[in-house]
């Protein structure tokens, strides 16, 4: 399709019944392809130029997705690192809660590589001046957390002065993030709550021999 012309970047309903364009999502090919971790496909969309109008928007979703190549490319290309979405949240919203959301469960690998997204649009200037709202879910998130991943990412946000000291105290006033913070971190919740899986099937009973029953022959009278 990319072949014959097709635009990775456009919109284009999640349903192709016109009765439900209304209430269908609208997304494009590419940010489709970040959720699906489906790594071949994203390398050949970005083979081609990205509109310079969809950078921010794009950057906005890499935060969730721990690719510092696509990272850094938007950055070079002129993406701004106090980007705002349309939601209303900055960049650094999107790339703490890639992180920090309680049901995620990255790799060793994946852990890595999104601090060093992160990393690199803290050095593009990057800050945040989070409101109370977003103070009390920030620390929701992050006593949910692991220590491994908690730690260095106030390492980050300190020595890169993306928040304010004050702002930095109130994400770590609380006994629940301060438990976090010296290395006790509470399992992660499945996404979907309780596993509701089948238990083991239960072992066959032994089987019980049944006695053979004894020959019944007619008696001479009777034959």
């Amino acid at each position: 399709m990319l072949w014959l012309g097709a635009d990775p970047h456009a919109k284009t309903p999640s349903s192709a019944y016109e009765d439900w364009t209304e209430s269908a999502c609208f997304d494009s090919a590419f940010q489709r392809a970040l959720w699906s971790k489906k790594p071949e496909i994203l390398t050949q969309f970005l083979k081609r130029p990205i509109p310079a109008k969809m950078i921010n928007v794009i950057l906005a979703s890499a935060g969730h997705h721990n690719r510092p190549d696509l990272v850094r490319r938007l950055l070079d290309e002129g993406a701004d690192p106090n980007f705002i979405n349309e939601d209303g949240y900055p960049i650094l919203h999107d790339f703490i809660h890639g992180l920090t959301w309680r049901y995620a469960n990255p790799t060793t690998e994946e852990r890595e590589r999104g601090l060093q997204a992160l990393e690199l649009v803290l050095k593009a200037g990057a800050k945040w001046a989070p409101d109370e709202r977003n103070l009390k879910w920030l620390r929701r998130d992050f006593a949910a957390s692991e220590s491994k991943i908690l730690i260095p990412l106030l390492e980050l946000l300190h020595r890169y002065a993306a928040f304010t000291p004050e702002h930095l105290h109130e994400l770590t006033r609380t006994p629940a993030v301060r438990k976090v913070l010296k290395g006790v971190s509470r399992p992660r919740p499945s996404l979907f709550g309780q596993d509701y899986s089948l238990p083991p099937p239960l072992p066959p009973p032994p089987a019980v021999e049944t006695p053979r029953r004894g020959y019944w022959k007619r008696h001479w009278s009777q034959r």
